[in-house]
Formats: C-alpha cells, sequence, structure tokens
C-alpha cells in the first residue's frame, strides 16, 4: 500500500494493489475516484481534495487502530500544513503561481472563508495561536504587497535578505540588479558572506540567501507570475 501526493494539484493516490492493464475509474464525488480491476478488485483510491480530506483531523495524520487489544499508533502523512515546507515564497510563486507559503494560504482560508477563530485555527492544523496570528498577519500583508507589486514586493524575500538590503539603500529588485552588474554587490566565496563597499567584512547571510536574491532580481523570475487579486 503506498500513499503518493501531487503538490501541484492538491491530488493523493491510494494505491492498495499493483493497477492492472484495464482498470474502470468510479467516480463517487467531487473529492473521491475510485480505480476498479475488471475482477471487482479495488486498486485505488484518489483524492482530489488531499489536504482537506486527508488533515481535516487528527492533525494529519493517518491513525492505525488494533481494535481488538485496544492499541493504536499514528503516521504522520506529510500533508499537515505545520509540517509542509516553510518560508520559500519564491518556490510557492513558481510552483503554484501563488506568493503565500502553503501555511499562510491556510490560515487565511480558515479565517477569511470558513470564520474560524485564531484558537479553532491552531487547534485544526496542531500549531500555537502565536503562530497562526503570525501566518495570517504575514500573509495577508505579502498578499496585498503582492497584489500591488507583484515580483517587485520586498516581502518575497526572508526578513533576513530584506533588512539587509535596506541598510545598503539597495530596497529594489532595479538597484540590486545594478549593484550586482556594476559588481558591487555579490557573494566572496572566501569571506562566505554577501559583500558590498559599505561593510569591511561583508553581511552574514548565508548561502542560500544569497541564491534566493539571484533568483528575486532574475528575469526568469520576473515572468512567472501577475500581480494576483
Amino acid at each position: 500500500m503506498k500513499l503518493t501526493y501531487d503538490l501541484r494539484h492538491d491530488i493523493a493516490y491510494l494505491r492498495i494493489c499493483a493497477k492492472p492493464a484495464t482498470v474502470e475509474t468510479v467516480h463517487v464525488s467531487d473529492e473521491l475516484n475510485v480505480e476498479v480491476a475488471l475482477d471487482g478488485t479495488v486498486c485505488g483510491i484518489e483524492f482530489l481534495k488531499a489536504k482537506q480530506q486527508l488533515t481535516g483531523t487528527d492533525h494529519g495524520q493517518l491513525v492505525i487502530v488494533d481494535e481488538a487489544k485496544g492499541d493504536q499508533r499514528k503516521v504522520p502523512l506529510g500533508l499537515n500544513p505545520k509540517s509542509v515546507m516553510r518560508g520559500a515564497p519564491l518556490w510557492q510563486l513558481k510552483v503554484r503561481g501563488t506568493p503565500l507559503s502553503e501555511q499562510q494560504e491556510v490560515v487565511l482560508r480558515l479565517r477569511d472563508e470558513e470564520k474560524l477563530t485564531q484558537k479553532e485555527i491552531a487547534d485544526r492544523v496542531g500549531a500555537s495561536p502565536g503562530r497562526v496570528a503570525y501566518l495570517y498577519a504575514t500573509g495577508k500583508a505579502l498578499r496585498k504587497d503582492y497584489a500591488r507589486k507583484g515580483v517587485e514586493s520586498l516581502l518575497l524575500l526572508p526578513a533576513l535578505v530584506r533588512n539587509a538590503l535596506e541598510k545598503l539603500e539597495l530596497a529594489s529588485r532595479a538597484r540590486v540588479k545594478a549593484a550586482m552588474a556594476a559588481r558591487e554587490l555579490g557573494w566572496d566565496k572566501k569571506l562566505n558572506r554577501l559583500i558590498h563597499p559599505k561593510y569591511v567584512y561583508g553581511i552574514n547571510l548565508g548561502w542560500e540567501s544569497w541564491l534566493l536574491l539571484l533568483e528575486w532580481v532574475s528575469d526568469d523570475c520576473g515572468k512567472v507570475s501577475q500581480p494576483c487579486a
């Protein structure tokens, strides 16, 4: 038995047995398909709204219960908003067409569409109320800023990178590009730091932050999306 998940389309497939050459797909509902072999064997189940269906209860865990013994075992499915990749807005933007992280999207949907309270959301996603409040505030701010500026939005970058750019007076993609072209802004492999004439010893941001900055100013990043509503 194997469970696979397609992040881009939010579809999960539970393979129960090896799929024969010919199967019949039974459309149970808008949320569920069942694949059946010609002999009636159920081969797999397709969840069309996987995150909602599989993480709505038990904090996104598969609970295996031995009713005879009363024992149970919990297996994380990895789809819980608490477990998804954090803080990668540019990755989200390219793959899914949205600047928000999955955590932010879930919290905003539960708060604005389902009208749940902060505590109810915290219980649903398995996070602290403080974490929920932070995700809601940052998600709202990023969505608003991205609607106006698109990929020019500084909020697409981690706070550490934004703060560094503001100190260097490079708080725009155009200024960062110009500084890179003039070889004023770059990466020093020996120091393992971001370098700029204003800072003799460089700025300690980390290699991943430098790669993210390069991605942000790239022409490819400018083409991937239009400002969202």
